[in-house]
């Protein structure tokens, strides 16, 4: 049987299903956030130890909204706040590309003498410490994983929804982590 240490989400489809619903695209992303503490809250009962949320790629500086000043205190508010908490460690991927993470890791670890191996690499990452992912969900029914998480989720288990963000539910995130916990993992091997 599996463990489910780490759990990413792609949290896809906010503005669509505002607009599905008649509003403005703001109102899907507080919906979104509401989904993303029921989700969080129903992880660290399950016992998850890591959940990464894929909040804002480095693409979506394209996009119109933009990090406000109140929204930047909030975020070091309750980083400062959490520090010492202990469970579930939640992480946001907030102008995150997965393809800048990795060029910064490789600059990072030329620094160091001699040849760069997957260790190196791996402590000059964003997530260095953090366990690499066992299952990546995608809400809102693209099936791509948008430049998230590419070297942490080599091995990790796919799960691709139709759902968007905003009406993704607990009996869904159930049914993928019973699908997973019954998956035979091989890593690249023969069992």
């Amino acid at each position: 049987m599996n463990d489910l240490v780490h759990l990413a989400i792609i949290m896809d489809g906010n503005g669509r299903w505002a607009k599905r619903q008649g509003k403005e695209r703001s109102f899907g992303h507080k919906e979104g956030a509401k989904k993303v503490r029921e989700i969080t809250k129903y992880a660290a009962k399950m016992g998850i130890k890591y959940l990464t949320l894929y909040a804002f790629s480095t693409e979506n500086w394209n996009r119109p909204s933009k990090f406000s000043p109140s929204l930047q205190k909030e975020i070091a508010y309750a980083k400062e706040m959490t520090a010492h908490c202990t469970g579930l460690r939640q992480i946001l991927a907030i102008n995150y590309g997965a393809h800048d993470e990795i060029l910064r890791a490789i600059n990072k670890s030329l620094q160091v003498n001699g040849e760069i191996t997957k260790e190196i690499l791996e402590s000059n990452l964003d997530t260095a410490g953090i366990p690499p992912v066992d299952v990546l969900i995608r809400t809102g029914g693209d099936c791509r994983l948008s430049n998230f998480l590419l070297w942490q989720a080599a091995y990790a288990e796919l799960f691709f929804s139709k759902t968007l963000w905003p009406d993704f539910s607990v009996g869904e995130l159930e049914t993928i982590v019973s699908e997973y916990l019954q998956t035979e993992r091989r890593f690249g091997g023969i069992v």
